[in-house]
């Protein structure tokens, strides 16, 4: 078909040609071969713009397989992704519960193991929600409260965790009023252990910084530094 344009353009070329010697502009048979010649050009037209919806539909055809299959794909990556959430999600309760369960035993290491193995190469928006359902359990089934600060004070792997799950805790802390001097004093350890790491990664003007949290957290823990350094002297520690 394309071979087929391709002379029908080239023969038309040639007939132009022809029909602009001047031989021929002189003679009585310019005005039928001009005729001939626009004829020609108009079917030509015709003919291209047929064959374009031809191929148009034929690509259409084409393309409507290829988007059939695709769907196809799809859906099927869909439901398998969804089929892969729940698997992960079901994994993530279990992890929660084993970790939660290790707090509740005082085997800070074993939680921290797991934990570690668990949030391994996933992203900081995986670990938090990880470390929400851990806090949160934690608080509901009433593990003592310096386990649950222990084990998010001791996530030095990841000191975005650490950040975020002393500010989980102490939001869990406020919110129940759980404020005792002990529990005071634990966190308040804890805190200022976590802003001297952040200060050791943020390390010197010559140096590039290591840290990795951002200024609208590190400014959460700075809020709660001033809290619990107030409820400090209120108890007189």
């Amino acid at each position: 078909m394309i071979g087929y344009f391709i002379r029908k353009v080239r023969d038309i070329k040639n007939e132009f040609r022809c029909l602009n010697t001047p031989l021929v502009l002189s003679d009585y048979r310019y005005e039928e071969q001009k005729a001939a010649y626009e004829t020609k050009v108009r079917q030509l037209g015709l003919q291209l713009k047929s064959a374009e919806k031809k191929f148009d539909q034929k690509f259409r055809k084409e393309i409507d397989k290829v988007m059939k299959h695709y769907h196809e794909l799809e859906k099927n990556m869909r439901e398998t992704l969804e089929q892969l959430q729940k698997e992960r999600l079901a994994n993530v309760d279990d992890s929660t519960k084993l970790i939660v369960q290790y707090l509740v035993n005082g085997k800070i290491h074993s939680a921290w193991d797991v934990f570690n193995n668990k949030t391994k190469g996933i992203g900081n928006d995986n670990i938090t929600g990880m470390l929400n359902r851990i806090i949160g359990k934690a608080f509901t089934d009433n593990v003592p409260i310096k386990n649950v600060i222990r084990f998010t004070g001791g996530l030095k792997d990841n000191v975005d965790a650490m950040v975020y799950g002393a500010i989980r805790v102490f939001n869990e802390l406020e919110y129940r009023l759980i404020f005792d001097p002990i529990t005071v004093d634990l966190m308040y350890a804890t805190i200022e252990d976590l802003i001297k790491t952040c200060i050791d990664l943020e390390g010197t003007d010559s140096e590039e910084s290591q840290l990795t949290v951002d200024e609208h957290m590190l400014d959460k823990l700075i809020v709660i530094n001033n809290k619990i350094e107030f409820l400090k002297y209120t108890y007189g520690q």
